[in-house]
């Protein structure tokens, strides 16, 4: 084990893959330059002809990551969530359905590492978390890794699958530090954590959310017994662990950066009524963004975001709902 942030953390799952695996190339708007802070060094160890610098197109980024994923290749981009939409065709819709449409003869290894939810001010461009747009698009894996050994894990894992696949990295967690495992680590999709064990109220949340609620279950504890479930990835999903922990608890609060009408949040909470509705002694909280542009400035901005304040409420509602017979 050694001690690594996020962004290190992807940088050696990066370096790795690459020296396993010559067909693994990365591209996009200052990669070489080590703009996002996961290609440090990358340049010098394997060369500019696997590192390379695109022009400001995400459209021309995304097609051509996909014509290499269709010819061999297993290309990585590296973009800013607010920027996806420039690119949505080649990007997201394409390579979304291109397997059924070709009737699953072709394969589409791409993998799209998005820097996302900056928390930072910055408004739409630079601030938007895309979780809800990506759900939308059922052919797409999307990633959301809350710790360094995730990502290290996760980001490894989506460069061997043969389907388009989205690590959505929360770019207030690029600093946060924690144990990575040496060598190859990978971590499967579709499989849940439970980060922290409870009985009275199960939080379900992924990426930065994940702290958020481990730290309001930190702080409800003695009085409220939280227990917080960390997707890791949203598609594939780990239904049966968030089941299991709301059939547990009794009650859910569903958290997540984006907004809460129409994306995970909204999804989670139709999901736990739907399948665990028999178990539940309160309805489902939803703790998300709201539904309006995200402003920029950072005092404007958290006025419509989540926060552990806003989950510490959302959890107190729903443990003292009294049941009505």
């Amino acid at each position: 084990m050694t001690q690594l942030n996020m962004v290190q953390a992807i940088n050696e799952a990066l370096r790795l893959e690459m020296r396993r695996d010559e067909s693994v190339v990365l591209f996009g708007q200052g990669i070489r330059g080590n703009l996002y802070g996961s290609t440090k060094g990358l340049l010098d160890e394997y060369g500019p002809d696997r590192i390379i610098d695109t022009p400001i197109s995400e459209n021309a980024i995304g097609g051509i990551a996909l014509g290499m994923a269709l010819t061999g290749y297993r290309p990585l981009v590296e973009t800013n969530g607010g920027f996806l939409c420039a690119g949505f065709e080649e990007t997201i819709h394409l390579p979304s359905h291109w397997r059924l449409t070709h009737g699953g003869e072709v394969s589409v290894p791409m993998v799209t590492l998005v820097n996302a939810g900056g928390r930072a001010g910055l408004g739409t461009d630079h601030g938007t978390y895309p979780t809800g747009l990506l759900l939308q698009y059922p052919g797409l894996k999307i990633a959301v890794p809350s710790t360094p050994a995730d990502a290290k894990g996760l980001v490894t894992t989506a460069l061997r699958d043969d389907d388009p696949v989205f690590v959505v990295k929360h770019t207030s967690l690029s600093g946060i530090r924690g144990e990575v495992p040496d060598g190859e680590h990978t971590v499967p999709f579709g499989r849940a954590s439970v980060r922290r064990a409870g009985t009275d109220v199960t939080i379900v949340a992924s990426a930065y959310s994940t702290v958020m609620a481990l730290q309001a279950a930190e702080t409800l504890e003695p009085d409220v017994s939280v227990e917080v479930v960390d997707l890791r990835t949203l598609n594939p999903l780990d239904e049966s662990t968030l089941l299991d922990s709301v059939a547990k608890t009794g009650r859910a609060v569903v958290v997540d950066d984006d907004m809460r009408r129409g994306g995970i949040v909204a999804e989670l909470s139709a999901l736990i009524m739907e399948r665990a509705f028999d178990s539940l002694r309160a309805p489902v909280a939803r703790v998300g963004r709201d539904p309006v542009p995200l402003p920029a400035g950072m005092i404007y901005e958290a006025a419509v975001m989540p926060s552990v304040d806003s989950i510490i409420d959302a959890v107190r509602s729903v443990a003292t709902h009294v049941e009505v017979a």
